[in-house]
């Protein structure tokens, strides 16, 4: 997600998402999805934003994200802007069923298959549910981007390079 944020309260935002990684996943919500390769895709965000000054970037400190970030920043006018990972700002925890497959019916933890969730407050063992997600995302919220709102005359533009499950967590605000 790219954040264009004026210094007043009123914002628009860009939903971009990281470099895409090898999955039946639906096609990228960006200029990017045309391009197969991850590093192609990277670059193509980077582009993008090579003409808009970013006052700031912040990246989830996984690999996808923080390569597209990187991405960005290697376009970005001097001087460049700070890169900032953010925890906050990773994908959600699955616990222990991380990295593992989900069925919709009735999982089997002996064999490393779990049942699809259903609610928001649903969750695996030491994993966090999609409301915790949302809690984590209104924090990165409030001590990433609010900060720059009400700061000096004119638009901040900022990039918030994430993942596609943290956008569906995020705040209603956003």
């Amino acid at each position: 997600m790219v954040r264009s944020t004026p210094s007043t309260p009123s914002t628009s935002h860009l939903p971009y998402r990281h470099e895409r990684t090898p999955s039946p996943s639906p096609p990228l919500p960006s200029p990017a999805r045309s391009i197969a390769h991850p590093a192609q895709q990277a670059q193509a965000c980077g582009a993008t934003f090579a003409r808009t000054p970013l006052a700031a970037i912040y990246a989830s400190p996984l690999d996808r994200a923080h390569t597209t970030a990187r991405a960005i920043h290697a376009t970005q006018p001097q001087p460049q802007p700070p890169l900032v990972l953010a925890p906050d700002l990773r994908e959600q925890h699955f616990g222990i069923a991380e990295g593992h497959s989900w069925l919709a019916r009735d999982g089997n933890p002996k064999v490393k298959v779990f049942p699809a969730l259903s609610g928001r407050d649903d969750k695996f063992p030491g994993a966090e549910s999609l409301n915790d997600l949302r809690r984590r995302a209104e924090r990165a919220l409030d001590e990433l981007i609010l900060p720059w709102l009400g700061g000096p005359a004119g638009d901040v533009h900022l990039a918030v390079v994430s993942h596609g499950v943290y956008r569906r967590g995020r705040p209603g605000r956003v």
